[in-house]
């Protein structure tokens, strides 16, 4: 049975919020999985928007081209939205944000993002 070590995402400093300061791609880094293919880390992260108005945005998971990204458009002055809800990634892969769209950039450091890991710990191979 695996083991579950709860943790923060590599982006944040002692599990701070992030602020999506990227306005288009590369976005900000929220999130390096992992190093290799023993173990596998489930992410989950929340926004909240502190703009005046909606904004979009981009998340970028393992790399940057249209089939790596998911788009969402959060509402101001509405508390915290899942937009990634537990996805499993290893082997040092990348969840990246940016605000705005791929043909419409956003407004920097409006989006703050909490990124949650559990990461989960195959006995057999733990060292």
């Amino acid at each position: 049975m695996a083991a579950l070590k709860p943790t923060f995402g590599s982006g944040s400093t002692d599990g701070n919020l992030i602020s999506v300061t990227a306005t288009a791609t590369p976005g900000t880094t929220l999130h390096t999985a992992i190093t290799g293919t023993n173990h596998i880390d489930e992410v989950y992260v929340y926004v909240c928007n502190i703009h005046t108005d909606e904004m979009p945005i981009t998340l970028e998971i393992d790399g940057v081209a249209a089939a790596n990204r998911i788009i969402y458009t959060v509402p101001y002055n509405d508390g915290m939205h899942m937009v990634l809800p537990g996805i499993r990634m290893q082997n040092g892969g990348t969840i990246a944000a940016f605000a705005g769209t791929p043909s419409a950039a956003g407004t920097t450091a409006v989006l703050n993002c909490m990124v949650v890991v559990n990461t989960l710990i195959d006995p057999e191979t733990a060292s």
